[in-house]
């Protein structure tokens, strides 16, 4: 009997914390916007037109973060906080919508856009997300973006976008998730004191997180 209980200890405590970790859902980079009270998520994006770190909290049934970046399209550094809220959940879809607002500093590169030129100003956005839920370790999502950048200096480029687009996220245990996004659309670039011009943009980004809870 003895034995028994024992080993039902010895398997108990083999169960749990693999248990745990399949508690921790993909969520830690790209899917599940807001993230559920109390959750955090730490992550890192590689890709075009740059790279960025960020942080991520679920509070009071809304999601509060940050994102730092690097574009080395355009040798500018920005700087992003967003903020999202539900708007339908369910078991399987999540849909939120949010706002970012945040800064840039532009070191002027002109090796992928001639008319760019050093700057500094505002960061602001408007966004939604519908994430399905595949199974516990796979996430899908489609999401879309209204980024507008306003130079606060004399001379820069005044930018307009819409990109639509999506990706997966999938979980590798231990609160860990790896994801792709692609997000491409329209592009209004107007330089201060010169000709709007519109062009096709996009990005590609590939991400690891770690997620708690």
């Amino acid at each position: 009997m003895r034995a028994l209980v024992l080993a039902g200890l010895v398997v108990a405590t083999l169960l749990v914390p693999s248990r745990a970790h399949a508690e921790i859902p993909p969520g830690a980079v790209f899917a599940e916007k807001p993230l559920p009270d109390g959750a955090v998520s730490v992550y890192g994006t590689l890709g075009f037109p740059g790279v960025q770190i960020g942080w991520r909290q679920g509070i009071s049934g809304a999601e509060l973060g940050a994102v730092a970046g690097f574009d080395y399209s355009l040798t500018q550094l920005t700087l992003d906080v967003p903020f999202y809220v539900p708007v339908k959940q369910s078991k399987k879809f999540l849909v939120g919508v949010g706002v970012s607002a945040g800064g840039f500093v532009d070191f002027g590169a002109k090796y992928f856009e001639s008319t760019n030129l050093p700057s500094a100003g505002l960061r602001l956005a408007a966004n939604g997300e519908v994430t399905l839920r595949i199974n516990e370790s796979v996430d899908v999502f489609v999401a879309g973006s209204l980024p507008i950048e306003l130079p606060l200096t004399e001379r820069g480029n005044d930018l307009y976008a819409l990109l639509v687009g999506g990706g997966v996220e999938l979980g590798v245990g231990d609160g860990f998730s790896v994801g792709a996004q692609l997000l491409a659309g329209p592009e209004l670039l107007h330089p201060r004191g010169g000709q709007t011009a519109a062009r096709f943009d996009g990005s590609l980004l590939v991400g690891l997180g770690k997620r708690f809870f």
